[in-house]
């Protein structure tokens, strides 16, 4: 899971239990790592971000149907709409 947050000028990489948050182009903001967080014995950090995933995937499986369905319903919208051999809701 990556996000990046240009607001806020912050990406959030999570690979398999690592986490980084942080800009690796701006030096003067502090980033932090940590290799493996279901090792921490504090398990706040690593219930927030499954909490997270659970509420992104909720979040952008709604906004891929509002947007499939606004490309369908919008006559004059630019963009493409490239069908998938599975659809995603079935996935």
């Amino acid at each position: 899971m990556e996000i990046t947050l240009s607001s806020i000028e912050e990406v959030m990489t999570v690979q398999g239990t690592s986490l980084f948050i942080g800009n690796e182009r701006d030096r003067s903001k502090t980033s932090v790592f940590i290799e493996d967080i279901s090792g921490l014995k504090d398990t706040r950090l690593h219930n927030k971000v499954k909490e997270l995933e659970v509420l992104l995937q909720v979040a952008v499986r709604e906004i891929k149907e509002l947007a499939i369905e606004d490309y369908n319903n919008e006559p004059m919208i630019e963009g493409a709409l490239d069908v998938g051999e599975v659809d995603f809701k079935s996935a």
